[in-house]
């Protein structure tokens, strides 16, 4: 039953095609046009602050959403597992973390392995995960109370992130243990913000984006913010982050939160610059890009009703949502005004409400014209209300 629900609700945002409908028409509580009505004069939507040209994103694409990077080799799941009976008992790991490290900057570590069998180990294979470059082991035939070495070389990249790998060493002898060398460490400028950028996501009127960054000092010596530079409606409070011991912990850290208003801009995608200036004359200021998209009143998703080759005289559908914003979440499948211009030949209806803020609207298409490409517009309002409203593309092909 899970299963189809969500195949259900997949279909659903994609826009799916439904089994082809009889002639029965149903109901429409709502009055349907075969012309688009020409709007009343718009509100105009607030208008956004000036924003300094160097704090606008360029070329601004659309923003991933959040995610939280998987580790293949987190350290919550070891070799040593339970439900690996067979192995699990052989496994040993040894772990060392770097702790922070410059990017185009190497560092080394050295592995060393005891023999604490009552047989010797002869090494047989060592494979890597790991971008690391590898020396020799000092001794490749182990004798019992024995120690071998092995020099392990990390060099920085020039993109920031979490060090995560790792290197397996095997023995010849079957009784021998494996070995699993593991590397930790962090990836980061002197001065640096983790994450290097914010994305707020959809954000409807009414409500506030908050977000927060840490703001990292990785040198060896201390600063102070002296300049925090943002548009004027952008709200950044900083705050020291008490120290900690852990090896991979920065000099100095500040915890920086931003909020935004949405209700100061124009539904679309927005994206400026945060740029946190310091004392220190050696490393230049860290840059934040921040991402927000403003929801408008309504909006269609997916934002388009396509039909795909349908014959002529035949009925197919479709069906997308219709989202609406926090304020007009009171409204019912009856306050909507559906136009359109493909006249007699679609159907459109609001049937349901399916959340507190999301509608079900069904289309259904059935062509009495020649075949060839249709391309059309749909228009939604509610009614009675003075807001901007949703228009959608629709676009299909006879055969």
């Amino acid at each position: 039953m899970i299963r189809a629900a969500l195949l259900l609700t997949g279909l659903l945002l994609t826009g799916c095609e439904v089994k082809p409908v009889g002639d029965s028409k149903a109901h429409t509580p709502f009055p349907i046009t075969s012309e688009l009505q020409q709007s009343p004069a718009e509100a105009n939507p607030a208008e956004e602050a000036d924003v300094p040209d160097h704090l606008k994103l360029k070329n601004l694409g659309r923003p991933e959403e959040d995610s939280v990077p998987v580790d293949p080799l987190d350290d919550s799941v070891t070799p040593n597992d339970p439900n690996q009976p067979m192995v699990h008992e052989r496994w040993r790991i040894l772990t060392w973390n770097f702790g922070m490290i410059t990017p185009s900057t190497e560092t080394k570590h050295r592995f060393s392995i005891t023999n604490d069998g009552a047989i010797p180990w002869t090494i047989k294979t060592v494979s890597q995960t790991c971008t690391c470059a590898l020396g020799e082991f000092t001794l490749k035939k182990i004798k019992p109370n024995q120690v071998t070495f092995l020099e392990v070389a990390l060099r920085g990249t020039l993109k920031e992130g979490h060090v995560r790998q790792a290197i397996t060493v095997e023995f010849a002898e079957p009784d021998a243990p494996l070995y699993q060398l593991r590397i930790r460490g962090d990836i980061s400028q002197s001065l640096s913000a983790l994450p290097e950028s914010l994305n707020f996501g959809r954000l409807a009127s009414g409500s506030k984006g908050n977000r927060s960054f840490e703001f990292r000092n990785n040198s060896d010596r201390d600063v102070s913010i002296t300049r925090i530079e943002k548009p004027k409606w952008l709200t950044v409070a900083s705050e020291p982050t008490p120290k900690t011991e852990k090896r991979n912990s920065a000099r100095q850290t500040w915890t920086m939160k931003v909020e935004v208003d949405p209700d100061r801009f124009k539904p679309g995608l927005h994206g400026v610059k945060i740029i946190v200036h310091t004392d220190s004359e050696k490393w230049p200021p860290v840059t934040v890009p921040v991402t927000f998209r403003v929801n408008a009143p309504i909006e269609v998703i997916p934002g388009h009703l396509t039909f795909y080759p349908v014959d002529k005289g035949h009925a197919t559908q479709k069906t997308v949502f219709v989202e609406v914003s926090s304020e007009l979440k009171d409204l019912q499948e009856k306050d909507f005004v559906l136009t359109h211009t493909l006249g007699k030949e679609l159907d459109v209806q609001i049937t349901r409400k399916v959340s507190s803020n999301r509608f079900l609207l069904v289309g259904t298409y059935r062509p009495n014209r020649d075949p060839g490409v249709v391309k059309g517009a749909l228009e939604i309002k509610p009614k009675g209300i003075s807001v901007n409203p949703a228009r959608v593309e629709i676009s299909g092909e006879v055969r």
